[in-house]
């Protein structure tokens, strides 16, 4: 609700921001009337910059804590991406407290609109198995990845064990990808 509100606020300052801009070419004489014109046409630009920052402030970079992979097994996770606005949620939520939509509860801890085919990884591995490879590391494909991605990132992974939520790049939307461990002759 607090996000609704300030983007009708930010909506608002933009606005009555380029009213007070435009008014300034309203033709005018004299030389205070042309002093006032400035004066209103910067406070018009200095709303229109307030309303667009209201937009930036609060926009959050989640960088998830990486934690440690024993015995290949990921390590457990706690958040998922909003199908629809991107914001990370917890991975029980209901709704998403920035969009208000409604969430799935087997949706993908990454990704999102604009997803990968879901065939990449079982493509990849097919590739790998083919070159003597069983293994592969974790590579996040991004620079934010969700906390999943990021606890997983760099660690040692089969490609026939089955992984709690997926392997790298196997679920729609997650931009992660397996590089294999090509087996040494």
């Amino acid at each position: 609700m607090l996000t609704r509100l300030k983007r009708i606020v930010a909506w608002i300052l933009i606005v009555f921001g380029a009213l007070l801009a435009l008014a300034t070419f309203i033709p005018t004489e004299g030389a205070q009337a042309e002093e006032g014109a400035k004066v209103v046409m910067f406070l018009g630009f200095l709303t229109i910059f307030i309303g667009i920052m209201l937009f930036r402030v609060g926009v959050k970079r989640h960088h998830a804590p990486t934690l440690p992979v024993k015995d290949g097994k990921p390590a457990p996770y706690t958040t998922k991406q909003c199908p629809e606005c991107g914001e990370r949620i917890a991975l029980d939520a209901e709704t998403c407290p920035e969009c208000e939509k409604k969430q799935k509860p087997d949706a993908s801890t990454c990704g999102g609109k604009g997803a990968e085919e879901k065939g990449y990884f079982a493509r990849e591995r097919s590739n790998a198995k083919k070159a003597g490879c069983t293994h592969y590391y974790w590579r996040a494909g991004q620079s934010d990845p969700c906390e999943r991605c990021a606890n997983n990132d760099g660690h040692k992974f089969a490609y026939d064990e089955e992984l709690s939520g997926g392997h790298a790049g196997a679920r729609a939307g997650c931009r992660c990808y397996p590089e294999a461990i090509i087996p040494k002759d």
